[in-house]
Formats: structure tokens, sequence, C-alpha cells
């Protein structure tokens, strides 16, 4: 079996010599401040994305949801929502034709390298079809 890394690497470096642990501590507090302001600005845009995320209406039995630029996957737990495997393909049981919509929950996962944020959002369900 062949394993392969599965991530990113921020920084790599390649020393001719054993660095001292003044050395290592020095690097490691100046990578640890690049990388936090990174995360950081991160963090920013996932906040900033989560409140431009709005309620949604179905009209329609199989539905793309907004990824929001690819930053936004879709989940939900109602029975009458199955969402696929790309996030963003949701299938819908809709109301019988002439009855009251429904209301159900969708989670929106919000991810940008290794920050996740959710947040729910009310999908209005509405139909002429079961």
């Amino acid at each position: 079996m062949t394993l392969f890394f599965q991530g990113s690497v921020s920084t790599f470096r390649v020393y001719d010599r054993a660095l001292s642990s003044e050395e290592i501590e020095a690097m490691a507090a100046a990578d640890s401040q690049l990388h936090g302001d990174y995360y950081n600005q991160i963090e920013h845009l996932l906040d900033a994305l989560s409140e431009e995320i709005e309620d949604i209406t179905i009209k329609d039995k199989k539905v793309t949801l907004p990824d929001y630029g690819g930053y936004v996957k879709w989940k939900s737990n109602s029975p009458s929502v199955k969402i696929e495997q790309d996030g963003i393909t949701g299938e819908f049981i809709l109301p019988v034709a002439g009855s009251e919509k429904s209301e159900e929950t969708l989670t929106a996962v919000i991810s940008k390298r290794t920050k996740i944020k959710q947040g729910s959002k009310s999908s209005f369900i509405s139909g002429s079809c079961r």
C-alpha cells in the first residue's frame, strides 16, 4: 500500500546543519505570526460569507443550490431533502398541489482551506407534486 501526503505545506526549509533550539523557536514564532494573520483573514471571509447566505425557496424537485463562489456546500437532516455528494445538488419532496408550503432546514457548510463554519438556513419548499 502506498500512502501519499494529503494536505498542504506552508513552509519548507532545508538546512546543511542542525539548528539550535533558539533558531527553531524564532522560526516557529515567525511562522505562527505569518499563518495567524492568514487564518484571521480566512475567518473574516467566512464571517462575511455567512452573512450573505439567504433563505431559499424551492419550487422544483431537483435544484442546484447556490455555492457562493465554491465556498459553500449544503447538508440536511430532513427526510424530504436529499443533498447529493457534490454538496450543492438537492432533491426535494414537494408538497401536494394546493397544500401549504413546508419549511425545512438546510445547513450551509462554509469552508476555506482548513477553516469551516456552519449555519442553518430555512428552505421553503412549495410545488405541485409529491
